[in-house]
């Protein structure tokens, strides 16, 4: 029936309002600030020099508190990667909070469990959602602790589920700042850096498979007869359109895979407590396999007239769904990576997109099955009485709706392709 069959369970999740504040007025003049500040922020770091010392104060807030309770975490480190960091955690349980230190030795954080008496705390409070932790650190002591506030740092922000004893993995991805900041400096810097190699990955894939492969699919699936006995450029109109889409969904398809690898110089599995999260860059290169299969196969596909022709169609129509299928679910995993930074209703788009894919197809099936049983029946009919031109005016009107249709559904495609890579373009990390 349908030639694909999308079936994705959303599952329900209760939205939670932001709770956002202003930035402190001091930022620029009299304090440093990294934060995600554009009007309201999320979340904000400041520094100063206090004589021998450096004061830090870290903000952010907290949409529901865990069950355990939840932290905020500012990391040093001298790369964008994590690995050899000083960290700085501020910790909550509901009822109090706490100032302690870590550190990242490698991907993975470390607790320091001897209090560290070179840093003395100010200020901790949480309230209304806000979390805040206000203190300082002997610049000397730190240096003997590894930490050197006079040299340029990377600046990490984090957050995460506290369960009583220890920091659970981060929630989303931590922010980065763009660049190295300068403690002595009071700069104001802004969030994570949009990276844009990873952006460009996922609108090649949105392009090639939820716009080229959405079309050159209902092409060839419904719509060989509508131009039977016109050519474009030396072909069938049909197979002309088919294959121009086709070869455009495979071009989109490696110069994604071609982006990722080269922000990522290799293989990388992604880090997640998600098994399906972790199955992404795995998809992929299945996915990327099969848009190479497809085009390899048409070249020495048999001619039309040939015993194994059969083998071909049902060989090009199997690898062509499974692609389609695996290409739109690993969009939609992407979309749910923490590295994207996007809130959960993007999904809801990616998802209105597959619905409206299947029911394009349903709809175009029923329309056939119907149409040939009129046409079989009227035929008839019309032999009976000589007027097989009667039949085939019928025919060229059943015709014109399908090409309606086909102008309805690239138009509603392109509209998805767009509202989708414009989304995957803007920083949406505030809504998440």
């Amino acid at each position: 029936m349908g030639r694909f069959v999308y079936y994705f369970l959303a599952v329900c999740i209760l939205s939670k309002s932001i709770v956002a504040f202003k930035q402190n007025t001091e930022c620029g003049s009299s304090v440093g600030c990294y934060s995600d500040c554009s009007g309201d922020c999320t979340f904000e770091v400041t520094w100063r020099e206090v004589g021998t010392k450096m004061e830090f104060s870290m903000k952010a807030s907290l949409t529901l508190l865990s069950s355990g309770g939840d932290w905020i975490s500012v990391g040093l480190s001298s790369d964008e990667k994590m690995g050899s960091d000083s960290v700085f955690d501020c910790i909550t349980d509901g009822t109090q909070v706490l100032v302690e230190r870590s550190e990242n030795p490698a991907k993975y954080n470390l607790q320091i469990s001897q209090r560290d008496p070179w840093i003395t705390v100010k200020t901790n409070s949480y309230s209304s959602g806000i979390l805040m932790c206000t203190f300082e650190a002997e610049k000397s002591n730190a240096v003997t602790a590894g930490i050197d506030f006079d040299i340029d740092w990377f600046m990490f922000f984090g957050t995460g589920e506290w369960n009583g004893n220890s920091k659970k993995k981060h929630g989303i991805t931590p922010k980065i700042s763009a660049e190295k900041v300068d403690l002595q400096k009071y700069d104001v810097i802004g969030g994570s850096p949009m990276n844009i190699m990873l952006k460009l990955h996922g609108i090649m894939m949105i392009s090639a498979w939820i716009l080229c492969a959405s079309i050159g699919v209902v092409v060839a699936r419904y719509y060989k007869p509508v131009w039977l006995e016109k050519k474009f450029l030396g072909e069938k109109v049909w197979f002309t359109l088919h294959r121009g889409v086709m070869v455009l969904a495979v071009l989109f398809c490696i110069a994604g895979f071609t982006i990722i690898f080269v922000d990522r110089g290799t293989f990388q599995e992604i880090e997640s407590d998600s098994d399906f999260k972790k199955a992404h860059p795995f998809i992929g290169i299945i996915v990327m396999c099969l848009a190479i299969i497809q085009p390899v196969m048409a070249v020495f596909r048999p001619h039309p007239g040939d015993n194994n022709r059969i083998i071909f169609n049902w060989a090009h129509w199997g690898v062509g769904i499974v692609s389609h299928l695996l290409g739109v679910m690993n969009i939609l995993i992407g979309v749910l990576l923490d590295a994207m930074q996007m809130p959960i209703w993007v999904v809801y788009v990616v998802v209105a997109y597959a619905v409206y894919q299947f029911l394009i197809e349903f709809f175009l099936e029923i329309y056939d099955c119907m149409s040939r049983r009129k046409s079989a029946s009227e035929a008839y009919e019309m032999r009976e009485r000589d007027s097989l031109s009667k039949q085939d005016t019928k025919q060229d009107s059943e015709y014109n709706v399908k090409k309606t249709i086909l102008g309805i559904h690239i138009t509603v495609i392109c509209l998805f392709t767009i509202a989708l890579i414009i989304l995957v373009s803007m920083d949406l990390s505030m809504y998440i």
